[in-house]
């Protein structure tokens, strides 16, 4: 019959499901909590309306965090606080397959469905102190990642993954509930000038929330499975995260390539922690409950050597910019940001495992193995300013960027 698997990895958030053993390769996008939205651009009222084009300007209290050389720029005290609305509008896939000759699988149909959540929450706070003339200090809190969604307003309250037909038996893959994740994190970051260059590098102190929960309150998030024998077998998911405060690293440059910032360069890296993540799934069949944790294998289910144990890697990433002043009163910025988001991969295994008739051995198995790509993002902004009087100035701005959702894409293979 089928054995579970036992574990999961948050980078598919929840990626689930191998069918049976065959050759063959089905392909299909990733299952409800696998369609992140990272939310990975600069805080702030002013990054944010140039698209997050920032990283070459960062002359306000946002640049502990966009780029840590800019607090060099800034020689008086300076506070700073911003909230965001994080929204978020995943799309999913509703695959149907069928087997064909010679055991390979042909897509029979597929439906798209979109979710929408949002969440209002303060996203960054710093204060910004001069040391000397040319170094400064700051120190600041912020959310670099956030991400909550669920099935139960939208999907009415089950999502349904995929249905395959093999032989004329069904197997399926149902979803109910959600998942709620944000990465926290305090820091501290230093910045100095040597005339036209600045270079600036923090330490962070990073903390990860990941919650799942069920439709209507339940606890526990929830994957429903239809084995070939037409068995259907319920897991409740639940997760701890079992290393709850790590370190993180960020460093930056900006040059001035011509006086009062006719033309600026700017670079950051951000180095992200990575988390340990204990998953207890506890599930029934028709005739018998099993639990899984962290480390423990149920003797009673054939098979189920696979640990409950998983980890998360907030992806690091790499910016470049470029900013200048073609008119006194306009400032134009591009940003090249790139995402690391195969990090999210590392540690994958899948929760469900199907087998075929007989033992249900590694031979025997079908499981679901997943992959993301590192992805590009451009960013633009402008700015103008707009002189009513000697004391009143009103600026303009601008910007557009686009972050689409990454997670992983899916495969099912032979489990060896």
């Amino acid at each position: 019959m089928s054995d579970i698997s036992k574990a999961i990895r948050f980078a598919s958030l929840l990626c689930a499901v191998g069918l049976t053993s065959l050759p063959a390769r089905a392909q299909f996008d990733s299952p409800l909590l696998s369609r992140i939205q990272l939310n990975l651009v600069n805080p702030g009222g002013k990054s944010l309306a140039m698209g997050g084009a920032f990283v070459s300007i960062a002359d306000d209290a946002t640049a502990a965090l966009a780029n840590p050389a800019g607090v060099a720029q800034l020689g008086a005290y300076q506070v700073g606080i911003s909230g965001k609305q994080f929204r978020f509008e995943p799309t999913l896939q509703n695959s149907n397959y069928a087997q064909g000759t010679g055991g390979a699988y042909s897509l029979i149909e597929r439906n798209e469905y979109t979710l929408t959540g949002t969440r209002n929450e303060a996203e960054f706070f710093s204060i910004v102190a001069p040391v000397t003339k040319n170094l400064s200090i700051a120190a600041y809190g912020a959310t670099n990642l956030r991400y909550r969604i669920d099935t139960e307003n939208d999907l009415d309250p089950t999502y349904r993954v995929f249905f395959f037909s093999r032989f004329g038996v069904a197997n399926s893959l149902d979803e109910e509930g959600g998942v709620d994740v944000r990465n926290s994190l305090y820091g501290l970051s230093l910045g100095m000038r040597f005339d036209a260059l600045t270079v600036g590098a923090g330490v962070t102190v990073n903390q990860l929330r990941y919650e799942l929960f069920g439709v209507g309150g339940a606890p526990s998030y929830r994957q429903i499975a239809d084995a070939n024998n037409s068995t259907r077998i319920a897991a409740d998911i639940s997760t701890d995260v079992t290393s709850s405060r790590r370190l993180g690293f960020i460093g930056g440059i900006r040059y001035d390539l011509f006086e009062r910032g006719a033309l600026s360069f700017g670079a950051v890296y951000r180095r992200q922690p990575g988390y340990d993540v204990s998953y207890t799934v506890r599930g029934t069949t028709a005739s018998s409950t099993f639990l899984f944790s962290c480390g423990h294998d149920d003797p009673n289910i054939p098979g189920s050597g696979a640990s409950a144990c998983g980890r998360f890697k907030v992806p690091d990433d790499f910016s470049l910019g470029l900013s200048g002043r073609p008119i006194p009163d306009l400032r134009l910025a591009v940003d090249v940001q790139r995402i690391q988001y195969s990090q999210l991969n590392d540690g994958f295994v899948p929760v469900f495992a199907f087998c075929g008739s007989g033992a249900c051995t590694p031979s025997t198995r079908t499981i679901t193995r997943g992959s993301s790509d590192d992805g590009t993002l451009l960013r633009f902004g402008a700015e103008y300013t707009l002189r009513l009087s000697r004391a009143t100035l009103v600026f303009l701005r601008a910007g557009y960027y686009r972050e689409p959702a990454h997670g992983n894409k899916l495969a099912l293979y032979p489990d060896v």
